[in-house]
């Protein structure tokens, strides 16, 4: 299934992955990979799905809750994203605190929104992530991203 999924073959993949589910039922990657299927073909729905299932079966798997978000804001709904986001309070995570800023900002809140980047935006182990979060509050990037991102 994972080379279907490199191909981006996903009626295959999705295929594979059902029989392999039929024979393991509490494998969340499994879940997890048909919703990068479902993601593949535009089916946010679906994936969203595949995801809660596998965070159900995996529910101290933080990458799970945070791709569940990912999926929610591609499906164009921020409020089933801003519940799948784990908590932002004294958070470690730059990408929750992203998706977060990026669901409170389809929500319309902007102040929200901006606190979660400038947040976001001071991470020096994720440098990307930082740069993109300052351009998001309309801020310079600071020390933590280097030259080249910049």
């Amino acid at each position: 299934a994972a080379v279907m999924l490199k191909k981006r073959d996903w009626d295959e993949a999705e295929l594979i992955l059902g029989y392999a589910a039929g024979l393991a039922p509490r494998d969340a990657a499994l879940r997890e990979a048909s919703a990068r299927a479902a993601s593949g073909r535009g089916d946010y729905a679906k994936a969203a799905a595949r995801l809660r299932e596998a965070a159900a079966l995996a529910p101290s798997d933080r990458s799970l809750r945070l791709e569940l978000a990912l999926v929610e804001l591609l499906g164009g709904d921020p409020r089933p994203a801003l519940a799948a986001v784990p908590s932002t309070e004294g958070e470690k995570s730059a990408l929750a605190l992203v998706l977060r800023g990026l669901a409170l900002s389809k929500t319309g809140d902007k102040a929200g929104a901006d606190e979660c980047f400038r947040k976001a935006s001071v991470f020096r182990d994720r440098p990307f992530i930082a740069a993109f979060s300052a351009a998001l509050a309309g801020e310079e990037a600071g020390p933590a991203v280097p030259r080249a991102i910049k």
